[in-house]
């Protein structure tokens, strides 16, 4: 079953958050090389940044950590659009990480389709699975009941059920932005999948995720957190 554990503040989510990276990287790293992560974007993953970055500072293992990012627009990393780019300057590069522990599927020499099959391939080469599966996933909900790059009625989320793809392009523009997005598929195979979803703006549509009739084309966000797994946690706070 889902876990969802409250909070009474979005601070006092975000530094519970934070030492849960720490103590499950800790465990983690025990028995393997590398601790994979994968990175939401939004204004709820830029101010969780701040404090994991803090809570981060001077620990031994950072060199050990790999971030990936489970959403991108498909823009430069130098653009304040690019979710990639705000990890990395929010979050990499205060705490001193090389560059080459971030990675990130934009690439002007592709069309976003072939990036996206290029990010898919490099999953696979550095997590050596066929369905790779990352130590955690950090994903947060917006207000229409999407979820990474999947969208109320979008092209991904029509075609999530037999889509093999595990990183895709939608087909549709949304804000002008052509985007990449990890598939439900990817996103479910996690060892643990961690949602956000901070505030009481938050709190009508997550019930109607939570409680509400299953209807994915309308809240994209039931493909994660109706699934019963118990590999996920949602955080939420008022």
């Amino acid at each position: 079953m889902t876990s969802i554990i409250k909070f009474t503040s979005e601070s006092e989510l975000f530094s519970w958050a934070a030492d849960d990276f720490i103590a499950r990287a800790t465990h983690a790293l025990e028995n393997k090389n590398y601790f994979d992560v994968a990175l939401s974007g939004g204004s709820t993953a830029q101010n969780y940044f701040g404090v994991l970055a803090h809570a981060l500072r001077g620990l031994s293992f950072l060199p050990k950590l790999r971030f990936f990012v489970s959403d991108e627009r498909y823009v430069e990393l130098s653009s304040t659009d690019s979710n990639a780019g705000n990890a990395w300057l929010k979050l990499l590069k205060p705490l001193g990480i090389a560059k080459n522990q971030l990675f990130s599927p934009y690439d002007t020499k592709y069309t976003p389709e072939q990036a996206g099959v290029n990010y898919e391939n490099l999953l696979r080469e550095l997590l050596h699975e066929d369905l790779p599966v990352f130590d955690i996933i950090y994903l947060g909900i917006g207000q229409d009941g999407h979820i990474a790059s999947l969208f109320p009625q979008g092209s991904l989320v029509k075609n999530s059920g037999a889509d093999p793809r595990l990183v895709a392009a939608p087909i549709e523009e949304i804000a002008q932005r052509r985007r990449l997005s990890f598939m439900p598929k990817l996103i479910n195979a996690a060892e643990h999948i961690c949602v956000m979803a901070p505030g009481i703006s938050k709190a009508q549509v997550l019930d109607e995720i939570m409680m509400g009739p299953l209807d994915p084309l309308k809240l994209p966000a039931q493909l994660i957190l109706r699934t019963n797994n118990p590999k996920l946690t949602l955080l939420r706070s008022t």
